[in-house]
């Protein structure tokens, strides 16, 4: 008897061991998911204010439909650009963009006219969810910015996104640097460690992956339209 107590006794200390390593486990992983849901909410408040983004969806995945779309965007960006010559911040620009409205719905009916179409357009101005997103050595998180958004027809193809102010959407890739003029003006837009948040001295891979941790939680605290 006092041999099955003394098995019994250690069976149960086990058990309630295995219980409370268990509970502990949970709260620590409970801890760690709040610590990066918090530092996510963080990190998508503080930039989706400094950047003002474009985002344009084709028709469709057709070869026409993807060439029509990015000729859409160049004349977007060479209007834009001209626009934005005396902006100081996002505000700014979503101000401009606000006001010239029609001026964008106008210019993106002529170019589809242009090409032999007669697809219907919707340019709407409001915060969108955009994934992780890489322009040459800067990463900007998943998270809600205000945009531009610009539907073509359907809207079933594939999308363009990028930065219209400060002005990286002429930026492809990301395994060179920002040019001078560009990388000052992001400077002037956002923060010191704002800035080195997004073009840290390291693997871009690396900060991929912790923006991609940002991009799995988003839904979490980011609603989409």
């Amino acid at each position: 008897m006092h041999r099955k107590s003394f098995y019994g006794g250690i069976i149960l200390s086990t058990i309630n061991f295995h219980k409370k390593s268990i509970c502990t486990f949970f709260f620590i992983l409970i801890l760690i998911t709040t610590a990066f849901i918090t530092y996510a909410k963080n990190v998508e408040k503080n930039l989706s204010e400094k950047f003002l983004r474009l985002h344009i969806i084709a028709n469709s995945n057709s070869k026409e439909d993807q060439e029509l779309k990015i000729k859409i965007r160049d004349k977007i960006l060479d209007e834009t650009k001209k626009w934005f010559i005396t902006c100081k911040n996002a505000n700014d620009s979503l101000e401009i963009i606000n006001k010239n409205i029609d001026k964008i719905s106008e210019i993106t009916k002529e170019e589809i006219k242009k090409e032999g179409y007669c697809y219907d357009i919707q340019a709407v101005i409001g915060n969108f969810l955009f994934p992780t997103k890489s322009y040459k050595n800067i990463i900007l998180p998943a998270g809600k910015y205000k945009a531009l958004k610009i539907k073509i027809g359907d809207a079933k193809g594939e999308n363009w996104w990028c930065v219209l102010f400060p002005p990286l959407c002429f930026i492809n890739g990301f395994d060179t640097k920002l040019p001078l003029e560009e990388e000052n003006q992001l400077k002037t837009n956002i923060s010191e460690n704002q800035y080195e948040l997004i073009t840290e001295n390291e693997e871009i891979s690396t900060i991929k992956i912790k923006f991609k941790i940002i991009e799995l939680l988003a839904p979490l605290f980011i609603k989409k339209n």
